[in-house]
Parts: C-alpha cells; sequence; structure tokens
C-alpha cells in the first residue's frame, strides 16, 4: 500500500525527534567509550526501526536494522 503524505510527514517528525538523542550517545561513547553511553541511542534506533516497519518504509527499517546492530 502507499504511504500518504500525512503519515510519512509524521513519521518523519517523530524520527527527527529521535535523532538528537542518537547524536548524543553517540558523542557520549566517543569521548567516554562505555555501553552504556550507547543505552540510549540504541532505543531510539530501535524505535525508527519500528516505526518505519510500521508505516511500510521497509528499506528504511532494514537499514535501522542494522545501524541499531552496531550501536
Amino acid at each position: 500500500s502507499r504511504i500518504t503524505p500525512e503519515i510519512l510527514a509524521e513519521f518523519v517528525a517523530e524520527a527527527a525527534g529521535y535523532l538528537p538523542a542518537v547524536r548524543a550517545g553517540l558523542a557520549a561513547f566517543r569521548a567516554a567509550p562505555a555501553p552504556a553511553a550507547l543505552d540510549e541511542a540504541h532505543r531510539c534506533v530501535h524505535t525508527i526501526k519500528g516505526a518505519a516497519g510500521m508505516v511500510g518504509l521497509a528499506d528504511l527499517s532494514h537499514a535501522a536494522f542494522y545501524l541499531e546492530e552496531v550501536v
């Protein structure tokens, strides 16, 4: 099925809201490498992965899966 512009806009807004936490977690890990520094970033990437899958953005969900595995 086709993704409506409204659903896509909601997804983009939601995903954009998680990106600052992902960036902050990665920066914190670079500054002091400890697994706990990545906990919030991992949760946010996981949420983006799930949301992308729910709205039908399978390729983005798949890419987020790999990012989640790296984080």
